[in-house]
């Protein structure tokens, strides 16, 4: 028989408890606390530790399973999955919020870097074959905004992020949005290890420029091209900005 996990399950006082019910064990399992197999107490239990009804609890236990960190049979406790092989990208923000600077979250960011590129190549390629006038608008307004704050590093992210949204919300596809909301908290993530005072290097804005101006022209060959050049840059320096951070991490061991 399986081991009932224990952690800690004190009782919740946020509005929306199923959530924060949901985040206290996600956190445990993310965090190693509670390990594949283990069995989750039964929701009677876990009701009364967390200090809610039991209809609450089992809309937060949905939650997990949604994200595939758990198992959830009829009659039985729930059952803790391995969510390295059950989860997918809805669990990535609560990953990199909960597992701290490991060689494994390293790793997981360059890999969905390499995916993010080709994910953004060819939204450029199809945004512009479709841009419409509210897009070009919205693109050229970012664009002109993005000149102005150049020298702001919060600024410009934003920026970027809202350029890259227009993009992928002029491609008209439900799953390229839901698909660029998963890459927002990577891209977060790893800004935030960048050194006190950095800024976006010059060839940042002359590249995304470039892709803006090709998206607004219809041409979606170039778009695709000065997309590619542009990431193929950036992610060369978000690397190095991970190889350092990983550095200081060891060297400060």
């Amino acid at each position: 028989m399986a081991d009932v996990a224990e952690f800690n399950a004190e009782p919740v006082a946020r509005v929306n408890i199923s959530e924060e019910v949901a985040d206290r064990i996600r956190g445990s399992i993310l965090r190693g606390e509670i390990s594949p197999g283990e069995k989750l107490p039964s929701e009677r239990v876990l009701a009364q530790k967390f200090g809610t009804n039991r209809n609450t609890l089992r809309e937060a236990l949905r939650m997990l399973e949604a994200q595939g960190l758990i198992s959830i049979r009829q009659g039985l406790s729930a059952e803790v999955l391995d969510f390295r092989d059950t989860a997918n990208l809805s669990l990535l923000p609560h990953y990199l919020e909960q597992a701290g600077d490991t060689p494994e979250v390293f790793g997981l960011v360059r890999d969905l870097y390499r995916i993010r590129m080709d994910f953004n190549v060819q939204v450029a390629r199809q945004a512009a074959e479709v841009v419409s006038a509210e897009g070009r608008e919205d693109l050229l307004g970012l664009l002109a905004e993005l000149k102005r704050c150049r020298k702001d590093a919060g600024a410009v992210m934003d920026l970027d992020i809202r350029i890259y949204r227009v993009l992928v919300r002029e491609t008209g596809s439900l799953v390229n949005m839901w698909a660029f909301n998963s890459f927002v908290p990577l891209h977060r993530f790893v800004t935030s290890k960048a050194p006190e005072g950095w800024t976006h290097p010059d060839f940042y804005f002359e590249k995304i420029e470039k892709v803006v101006r090709a998206v607004v022209a219809g041409r979606a060959k170039a778009a695709e091209r000065s997309m590619r050049d542009l990431l193929v840059r950036m992610d060369e320096l978000m690397f190095d900005l991970l190889d350092e951070f990983e550095r200081n991490i060891r060297e400060s061991k």
